[in-house]
C-alpha cells in the first residue's frame, strides 16, 4: 500500500515564522524614523553661537541659603543648552564666558545694559546672549527634615546682530530638600528645565551673518 505524505507541515512552519517576519520589518522601519523633538543638525559653521551669562537677581536672598543663584543659573541653562541644543547649536564653555567677564569687569546688572551685552557677545564671538532675572527665591520649612524652595525666573535673549532682546519667557520651579541651599539650587534647576524647548527653539532659529550695509 503506498504511504500517503502529509503536506501540512511547511504550512505550520510559515505561520510559526511569519510574526517574527513581520516583527523584524516593523522594528527596521520605526528605527529609520527621525525623533520628532530632537533639533535639526545644522553644519557647524552656521550654527547659533550662544552665551550664557550671569542671571541677575534683584532682590535679596533668604539668610539660610548660600548659592548664589545668578551664577548657579547661568551654569545650569549651559548644560541644558548644550544637552537639549544638540548639533541646531553652539554653546560656550561657562569657563569661557566667565573670563571674558572678568576681563570686562561684569558686573550683575550689565545684564539689563544692552551696550554692555554688545560688547561681552562681540568678544566672545557669539550670535546670542542668553541671560535672565530671578524675579524671586523663597524658602521655607516644610517640616522637621526638610526646606520648601521656590523661585521664578524670566529667562531672556539677547540678538547680537540687533542689539536687543528679542525673546523671553516666564518660568518658575520648586524643590524640596533637607537643607535650604539643595532646595533652592533643586527649584532653579526644574524652572530652568520646565522652559528648555522654547529657549532651544529661540536660541536654534537661523542667524543672519552677511554683513551690515
Amino acid at each position: 500500500m503506498a504511504q500517503r505524505t502529509r503536506t501540512r507541515h511547511p504550512r505550520r512552519s510559515v505561520a510559526a515564522v511569519l510574526p517574527a517576519v513581520l516583527c523584524l520589518a516593523l522594528a527596521g522601519v520605526l528605527s529609520i524614523r527621525p525623533a520628532a523633538s530632537a533639533p535639526a543638525a545644522v553644519p557647524p559653521a552656521d550654527r547659533p553661537i550662544i552665551a550664557v551669562v550671569d542671571f541677575y537677581s534683584p532682590g535679596a536672598l533668604p539668610i539660610s541659603v548660600v548659592t548664589d543663584p545668578g551664577p548657579y543659573a547661568a551654569d545650569v541653562l549651559t548644560g541644558l543648552l548644550v544637552r537639549g541644543g544638540g548639533n541646531a547649536i553652539t554653546v560656550l564653555p561657562r569657563s569661557e564666558v566667565r573670563a571674558e567677564e572678568r576681563s570686562l569687569a561684569w558686573r550683575a546688572q550689565d545684564a539689563l545694559n544692552y551696550s554692555r551685552l554688545g560688547t561681552l557677545a562681540q568678544a566672545l564671538h557669539a550670535d546670542r546672549v542668553m541671560l535672565g532675572w530671578i524675579t524671586r527665591v523663597s524658602v521655607f520649612r516644610q517640616d522637621i527634615l526638610a526646606f520648601n524652595a521656590d523661585a521664578a525666573l524670566n529667562m531672556q535673549m539677547f540678538d547680537a546682530r540687533q542689539g536687543r532682546i528679542v525673546w523671553q519667557r516666564e518660568t518658575e520651579g520648586f524643590g524640596l530638600a533637607g537643607f535650604p541651599d539643595f532646595a533652592v539650587q533643586i527649584a532653579v534647576e526644574r524652572g530652568l528645565s520646565r522652559g528648555l524647548g522654547p529657549v532651544v527653539a529661540a536660541a536654534s532659529a537661523p542667524v543672519d551673518r552677511t554683513p551690515a550695509p
